[in-house]
């Protein structure tokens, strides 16, 4: 009897020659440095993913295509991390981001999904402006270089993105739709221009946002003092989406990871209690301090209700805003310190000119606390979406571009005259819209991203939304989120997203943190090579100063960034990704170097040696006669090993999106494995299930290991034919007729054996008869009751009740008769649960 092992063995490929009834055969090796009998070093490992990195890494590669051509599962899963600016090279903190979303990727198309994976440029900004300015290049070419350059940092890094789906944010066919957004913001009268005080980053020469401003007042980005500059902005009104987006914080439709961002949001948006109108300012016979005519920019005002508008006497100005700066404008001060200015308000109900007031904030009536402004998307900068808007340099008057003749640059001009008063004296709008504006709408982009006739099809989307799974830096909590949520809720309100809330879980990936050296008095921080160390005493190699080693963010102002290239070649691939994803939950921090490198690169020897023990045993080991209660004893043993890890591993990929739970728990499973003694290995069945097991659920974090390992395993498995999709096809075919003698014929016959890679199984699944916990929390008190999964799957509230009082510890603790239950859930495959409560 020929087993299909037979025909492939190791990582060896066979041709097979029959020749009447005998047989033989040659070795056609497909890879020659390295086989099971060689210890695993650096350099194997190293050639193991250069083998298999045409097949699970890269653009269109078959681990990435296989399942998505034929998904099992009649929904998508849309993982998405957030986009890089293409800054010229990946730091560590891109590799966590990417490797996660990548490792939750590679598990859904195990799971039989269609997994929308993509990956694009934030690419407008600062830095490429200051890079052309520095080295007398172009912002665009700068952008381009770098573009090409991460991408293939990217792929080196082992993720499979869908690149048909990439785009940059500088591509007109992009910015085009930037712009569009910006008209439609203004035809529903979401945009508005006024002056306005704002942070001045003398270095960058720009804007910034206030949360682009540390405590000390100095920028985020250049670390300079920033300045109040008075300018006119443009500005969107995303206060008046407040209430609507609170109302969402609070509906409960947000899966995991959102709880501290919530609260992160509710703190931004603040109290909402109220409404915004804007109010004409008479200022007509007002000078500026500049001797210039003051601004007829209305005011935006808050009220708590119209009754309340309608009886109101004056109106308070906040001490920052422009016009409480005018000293010209100052009719009189009050004792306590209160200005009465010289300008009225009219009040929008009644139509009455009202005294505007200003005053210190101690001496004012209590005003709400409403932390959240309107956004200000003006920057002063040429690399960036322009804003497509035509001013009158005459009377002043704003003109919207029209959609069709979209998209324009900072140097078109449309028109000749202007509509309000006919002068011929027009300027296109020389500021460019805030890069969060350009972010605000890529991920439904995405999902349509070569539209030429619209922003996307809603049809199209439509399947494919909310966002399953959005990870990201957690920097990026706040005002990211913020303006991407608001973008999203003003499309829906167009009906063009199917979807309210564009995210359903989120994942706000911790910092990667390095080891910093800086002086005591933390006012400067040295490369590792300026420090002297002796017998643990840390000092600056000139000075002689004393230094303090901290664990920091990683930044090159604090000279403890790591290269990730440097990583990879130290620790190859596929441990840079484990060591990416281990140890730390992804919200937290990650510190670099992590403690336990060699703990891992261990724990990858010791899959490798339980390999090579069970395909040398499958192949030369002797059937085994044990005892058979021994013998069942044993493999209960596994088949519990297998269930038990299985299922929290599932949970962990799945629900929770803790990798390196997951990873403890393979490791687990793989120490349970090498308990088995190796003679066992030939015939036990539930050995060779759960070792199957273990190397698919090592795949989405080591594919090219896995891959290698899975076609050794697959190569000499005899007992899960069924279970595992090993083989798809054996043909046999008369290939050459040899010879000729008398009337008999010889031939050279070809068999073809089309095996199944590891990326090509089904995620295993928790066998029906294991028994799963039903966690009954009694009185406080937790309790376990063990149900077979066949039953715990679908089962109801009352049968989960009856089971529990058929426990004799939970029927002593409580009576059925004055029983509440207070929750009930089932988390098919893991586990249910039931919270109960004596009335009495």
């Amino acid at each position: 009897i020929l087993y299909r092992h037979q025909f492939l063995k190791h990582h060896h490929q066979y041709a097979y020659a029959i020749s009447g009834f005998q047989l033989g055969w040659t070795r056609c090796y497909s890879w020659k440095n390295f086989s099971l009998e060689d210890e695993l070093t650096l350099e194997i490992k190293q050639s193991i993913e250069k083998k298999w990195s045409k097949h699970v890494y890269g653009e269109k590669c078959p681990a990435e295509l296989s399942k998505n051509n034929k998904p099992i599962q009649e929904t998508t899963k849309y993982i998405l991390s957030m986009f890089p600016y293409p800054s010229g090279k990946l730091h560590l903190g891109h590799v966590r981001v990417y490797t996660m979303s990548d490792v939750l990727a590679r598990f859904y198309r195990l799971q039989g999904f269609k997994v929308i994976h993509p990956m694009g440029w934030d690419a407008f900004g600062l830095p490429a402006e200051n890079a052309a300015r520095d080295h007398n290049i172009e912002p665009e070419k700068w952008t381009r270089d770098n573009i090409e350059f991460m991408r293939k940092q990217i792929i080196e890094m082992g993720c499979s993105f869908d690149w048909e789906r990439e785009f940059a944010t500088c591509d007109p066919s992009y910015y085009k739709w930037t712009q569009w957004l910006f008209s439609k913001l203004w035809e529903k009268n979401l945009v508005y221009k006024k002056r306005a005080y704002v942070y001045w980053d003398p270095v960058d020469k720009t804007v910034l946002a206030e949360e682009q401003v540390d405590s000390d007042m100095r920028s985020w980005r250049s670390g300079a003092k920033v300045e109040k500059k008075l300018l006119s902005q443009w500005f969107v009104k995303t206060a008046v989406y407040a209430e609507q987006l609170m109302s969402e914080l609070a509906s409960g439709n947000l899966k995991d990871g959102w709880r501290d961002v919530i609260d992160l949001q509710k703190h931004w948006i603040g109290s909402i209690k109220g409404h915004f109108c804007d109010c004409v300012v008479n200022v007509s016979d007002i000078l500026d301090n500049d001797g210039s005519r003051s601004s007829h920019d209305p005011i935006r005002i808050w009220f708590s209700d119209v009754s309340a508008l309608k009886s109101t006497k004056y109106f308070i100005l906040r001490p920052e805003h422009f016009l409480a700066a005018n000293e010209k404008a100052v009719l009189k001060q009050l004792e306590n310190g209160v200005k009465v200015m010289k300008f009225g308000v009219v009040n929008p109900v009644t139509g009455q000119l009202l005294p505007v007031l200003i005053g210190p904030t101690e001496s004012m009536p209590l005003v709400p606390d409403l932390k959240l402004r309107d956004w200000l998307v003006s920057r002063q900068r040429g690399w960036g979406t322009p804003i497509p808007v035509v001013e009158c340099q005459e009377c002043g008057h704003s003109t919207i571009v029209p959609t069709e003749l979209l998209p324009v640059s900072s140097s078109s001009l449309l028109q000749d005259r202007c509509q309000q008063c006919g002068s011929t004296e027009l300027q296109q709008e020389s500021d460019t819209l805030d890069t969060f504006f350009d972010s605000s709408w890529y991920f439904l982009r995405y999902l349509d991203p070569i539209n030429e006739y619209k922003i996307f099809d809603p049809h199209k989307v439509s399947n494919d939304l909310p966002v399953d799974i959005y990870i990201g830096g957690k920097e990026h909590a706040t005002l990211h989120l913020y303006y991407a949520r608001f973008m999203n809720h003003f499309l829906h309100n167009l009906g063009l997203s199917p979807v309210r809330e564009p995210f359903q879980k989120l994942i706000p990936m911790g910092v990667v943190m390095g080891e910093a050296y800086c002086t005591e008095n933390g006012g400067k921080y040295l490369k590792p090579e300026d420090v002297i160390n002796e017998d643990g005493k840390l000092t600056e190699k000139i000075t002689g100063e004393p230094i303090t080693k901290i664990w920091e963010k990683m930044s090159k102002s604090k000279h403890n960034g790591i290269d990730p290239e440097l990583v990879l070649k130290e620790f190859g691939v596929d441990i840079s990704r484990l060591l990416s994803v281990s140890e730390a939950a992804p919200t937290s921090p990650r510190h670099w170097p992590p403690n336990n490198v060699n703990g891992f690169l261990s724990w990858q020897t010791r899959l490798w040696n339980l390999t090579r023990n069970f395909v040398d045993t499958k192949d030369f080991g002797e059937i085994l006669f044990v005892d058979d209660e021994e013998w069942a004893a044993s493999e209960s043993k596994i088949f519990d090993s297998r269930n038990f890890y299985l299922k929290g591993i599932t949970h962990n990929y799945g629900e929770t999106s803790q990798i390196s739970v997951a990873v403890s728990r393979l490791q687990g499973l793989l120490s349970d494995l090498r308990a088995v003694p190796i003679k066992y290995l030939k015939e036990s069945i539930e050995f060779e299930r759960a070792f199957g097991v273990l190397l698919i659920c090592i795949y989405p974090i080591l594919p090219a290991f896995s891959a290698q390992l899975w076609q050794s395993f697959r190569g000499v498995a005899t007992h899960t034919e069924s279970e595992f999709n090993l083989v798809s096809s054996i043909s046999c075919m008369l290939d050459v007729i040899t010879q000729q003698r008398e009337d008999n014929y010889y031939g050279f016959f070809k068999i073809s054996i089309q095996d199944k890679e590891v990326w090509e199984q089904s995620w295993p699944d928790v066998d029906q008869n294991y028994k799963l916990d039903l966690i009954c929390t009694v009185n406080g008190e937790e309790l376990v009751v063990k149900v077979e999964r066949q039953y715990l799957d679908g089962m109801d509230e009352d049968t989960a009740l009856e089971l529990a009082f058929e426990d004799e510890e939970i029927s002593k603790r409580i009576s059925k008769e004055t029983t509440n239950v207070m929750q009930y859930k089932v988390e098919p495959g893991f586990r249910a649960s039931i919270v109960l409560l004596d009335r009495t």
